[in-house]
């Protein structure tokens, strides 16, 4: 028993989007790699030391403690310093691919993520045998349309949780928040089907980066998500 402990397989996700995690998750349903999951980098560490994953899914921006502190913060610990790190991220510009690398991360892509692309970054960080034969068949269009419909309500159902906090941030002109925030919706809106949402996310990203701030710019854009949300959910009657 203990042997087989030892052998599992097992991936840890760090990301504070629930769609996200559930899309990897679904990824890998498939190869009998235990999926373990946790939203910040706090809980990132603990896990990390407690199951001693054969590699981490890393997101940068989530609160309590982002992926780069995590990822910072683990690469000193002598338990934990050999576990290979794979960053996802909606941010993959030149300068944060840099910090990422120079911080320890294998690797780091760009969020949507494909099976494919996962799938080949796995095998080029853990060696070709670590799937065991195990399928690496890319989804098909049924089940990429499930996962993404199970994707789409998941986000959908947490929404209204975030619009609180984009018309909190808005209010008080919080900066901080409002980024984090925005950023998820960028990492999840291509990934449901919805590519306007990131698209809009990116734009707002940089609007928040300039200075002065124009926040009734930033607001108007914020208001064309509300507004594409509102639109979906008319669409779908699983929201109430």
């Amino acid at each position: 028993m203990i042997q087989n402990q030892k052998n599992s397989k097992k991936i840890l996700v760090v990301d504070d989007s629930d769609v996200i995690r559930y899309s990897i998750r679904e990824l890998l349903q498939d190869t009998g790699i235990k999926v373990i999951t946790c939203i910040d980098g706090m809980e990132g560490i603990k896990k990390a030391a407690e199951e001693h994953p054969d590699l981490i899914l890393l997101d940068i921006m989530m609160p309590n403690l982002d992926g780069l502190k995590m990822l910072q913060v683990i690469k000193l610990l002598d338990d934990l310093k050999k576990i290979p790190v794979l960053v996802i991220s909606a941010n993959t510009n030149k300068s944060n691919v840099l910090t990422a690398m120079e911080a320890g991360a294998e690797n780091v892509i760009s969020k949507p993520v494909s099976k494919n692309q996962l799938f080949e970054e796995m095998v080029n960080i853990l060696g070709k045998d670590y799937f065991s034969g195990r399928t690496t068949q890319a989804l098909t269009v049924h089940q990429e349309t499930e996962m993404k419909s199970e994707m789409k309500k998941l986000f959908l159902n947490s929404f209204p949780a975030k619009k609180y906090g984009i018309i909190e941030s808005l209010n008080q002109r919080n900066k901080g928040v409002l980024k984090q925030v925005i950023h998820e919706i960028k990492g999840t809106g291509s990934a449901i089907g919805l590519p306007l949402l990131t698209s809009l996310s990116a734009e707002i990203e940089k609007d928040l980066s300039t200075f002065p701030i124009n926040w009734n710019v930033v607001k108007a854009k914020c208001e064309r998500i509300f507004e594409i949300i509102k639109t979906v959910e008319k669409q779908n009657s699983f929201i109430g």
